[in-house]
């Protein structure tokens, strides 16, 4: 009986050990199989592209070897020919003429070869040059490059006569001179590594180049007559003229003669630059308080600035009250403009304005006789200051004086402003100019000398020019009268202005127009100058009509104009769109306001 029962354990244990086999052998499900199959592929494709780029490796490699073997050939199949065999068909000085053809093409294995060979002549100076030596071709450098798809490979080799007899006899057969080009700074110090290049008389055809460490060397040249341009990152220019260019040139084309030696020096030098702005001679300051804060008061009696403006004291006003600014003393000034304000005045209040200036004692008022109606007090803006003589009345103050009637109400002073005209302008755009030098390059057939640069340029938008790759030298500028401007002065002043070598000079050039039009735009209630206003000035009558940008002080000068008038349409970002006219006389100056959109 134990013996059945502990067969049945067991079987129960089997059993159940079989079920737990069962249920556990649940397979694979789809996503598993093909993050399974992703995974293989990712591994497979690492593998396959490892695989790919060895084979691509070894064929590299395998181009490689054969193309040195090619060069190798080449360069033992040179130096076993004739030294007058030793050139490519067809060249010219300073190449060698030969047997050798200059491009050719062989294909090994189904990669083409390009097999491209140079041979130029070497002139060594240790045996003298042009007539101190028999011959200036002492030997040939022979270069073979080979190519094929993205690879290239590239060998050079110095072949030599044997004997004098086959030097000479290559002068025979390629006769020509020597040009040696020399380039040198304003020192007279050789300067490293220029690049010299030879081309044919007209300057279409390049014929030879070099970048000679020493800045000199020596070019095998066929008889006739070269440019040479010299040049280098960051230097000035230079270069040889043709008499069709220059009737006299200081530096004329070099003429290579059979045999000998032509010398040509250049002087180069680390290169100058001109940072050119234009400046109207008058331009136009302020002063202005739009009553955020009391720093710009001097004094206040019964009265307070809040909330961006002035009032009497309250909330229980005074019957009056007054405030002073803080002096107003413009360095620059050439003559005061207008007194600007704007306020609030309910019924029974009032805001008169008067100015104040220093006696050396005290604060006064200006007088009537110069300001008409000052001492009474002024109350409607704009107030012409004109006739405020800036001579008499250096510095001002501007005073407020408030009146109420009833005390639950009080007049508010939003902002005031005056403003000045200054010796600092605003830029002139889209002028005309020249800029010439002081160095020549020779004379024309009159005997009148011919500079080196003399050019007309013109400034742009912003009345600005940077013009780069200059000469060291002396500058004068100049306006053609017809243009409508005349040239005041420069700064520095005077002319001409220095641009030194390896620096920036900042040249500012005054321009003054007959009729211009200095235009200022600001926020009738900040008084703040309005930064990038479209300001179209239009008149039927001249047929004028331009659009400007006020820059960061609200500005922008118009010219050249004829006297009249003229339509104004005013556009800015967040503000309503201004019409009206301005009467141009002379130089003007002229202040619009503008008003916020609700």
């Amino acid at each position: 009986m134990k013996l059945d029962l502990a067969a049945l354990s067991v079987k129960k244990r089997l059993y159940r050990m079989t079920q737990r086999l069962i249920t556990n052998n649940r397979g694979f499900t789809l996503v598993e199989a093909l993050v399974g199959t992703a995974l293989f592929v990712v591994v497979f494709m690492g593998i396959f592209g490892a695989y790919r780029l060895s084979l691509k490796v070894v064929q590299m490699s395998k181009n490689k070897i054969t193309a040195t073997a090619i060069a190798n050939s080449r360069i033992e199949m040179v130096r076993n020919l004739f030294y007058e065999s030793v050139g490519t068909v067809g060249a010219v000085l300073p190449a060698a003429a030969g047997g050798l053809e200059p491009v050719e093409v062989q294909t090994i294995n189904d990669v083409t070869y390009t097999i491209t060979t140079e041979v130029n002549y070497v002139i060594d100076p240790a045996d003298g040059t042009g007539a101190a030596d028999s011959c200036n071709w002492d030997y040939k450098k022979v270069d073979i490059n080979i190519s094929w798809g993205l690879g290239e490979v590239g060998f050079s080799t110095n072949v030599s006569p044997k004997n004098l007899v086959q030097e000479i006899q290559t002068c025979l057969n390629q006769p020509g001179g020597v040009l040696k080009v020399t380039v040198f700074d304003s020192s007279g110090i050789a300067v490293p590594s220029p690049t010299i290049e030879i081309y044919d008389q007209a300057g279409a055809n390049l014929i030879d180049s070099a970048i000679p460490s020493s800045g000199e060397y020596l070019f095998a040249l066929e008889v006739g007559t070269y440019r040479v341009e010299v040049s280098k990152s960051s230097y000035s220019h230079a270069r040889s003229y043709d008499t069709s260019e220059v009737a006299v040139p200081d530096s004329p084309n070099p003429a290579i003669l059979d045999g000998g030696l032509t010398p040509l020096s250049l002087s180069i030098d680390p290169a100058a630059e001109i940072s050119i702005g234009s400046i109207s001679p008058t331009g136009m300051d302020y002063f202005a308080d739009p009553f955020d804060d009391g720093t710009h008061i001097s004094d206040l009696y019964r009265a307070q600035v809040i909330s961006g403006s002035l009032t009497l004291s309250g909330p229980v006003y005074p019957a009056d009250g007054d405030a002073l600014s803080e002096a107003v003393a413009p360095a620059d000034i050439v003559a005061w403009n207008e007194l600007i304000f704007t306020d609030s005045t309910p019924a029974a209040t009032n805001v008169t304005y008067q100015i104040l200036y220093y006696d050396g004692l005290d604060w006064v008022l200006v007088p009537d006789l110069d300001l008409a109606g000052n001492s009474s007090g002024l109350s409607d803006s704009p107030v012409n200051l004109s006739s405020v003589d800036k001579d008499v009345y250096p510095q001002l103050k501007l005073k407020a004086n408030l009146e109420s009637s009833d005390s639950g109400s009080t007049p508010a002073v939003l902002g005031w402003e005056i403003t000045w005209t200054t010796s600092a302008g605003a830029a002139v755009p889209d002028v005309g100019f020249n800029l010439q030098g002081a160095k020549t390059i020779g004379k024309d057939a009159a005997g009148q000398p011919v500079y080196k640069y003399s050019q007309d340029l013109v400034l742009d938008g912003a009345g600005h020019i940077d013009i780069v790759d200059m000469d060291e030298d002396n500058y004068t500028f100049g306006v053609d009268p017809a243009s409508g401007f005349s040239l005041v002065s420069t700064d520095p002043a005077p002319q001409p202005v220095n641009a030194a070598s390896g620096y920036a000079t900042e040249v500012k050039i005054f321009l003054r127009a007959q009729n211009a039009l200095l235009a200022t735009v600001q926020d009738d209630l900040t008084l703040a100058p309005v930064f990038s206003a479209a300001v179209r000035i239009h008149s039927d009558t001249s047929g004028y009509d331009n659009t400007l940008y006020t820059n960061a002080h609200g500005q922008m000068y118009f010219a050249p104009l004829d006297n009249g008038n003229y339509d104004v349409e005013i556009s800015a970002s967040g503000y309503e769109a201004y019409l009206g006219a301005v009467t141009v006389s002379g130089e003007s100056v002229e202040l619009f306001n503008i008003h916020h959109q609700e």
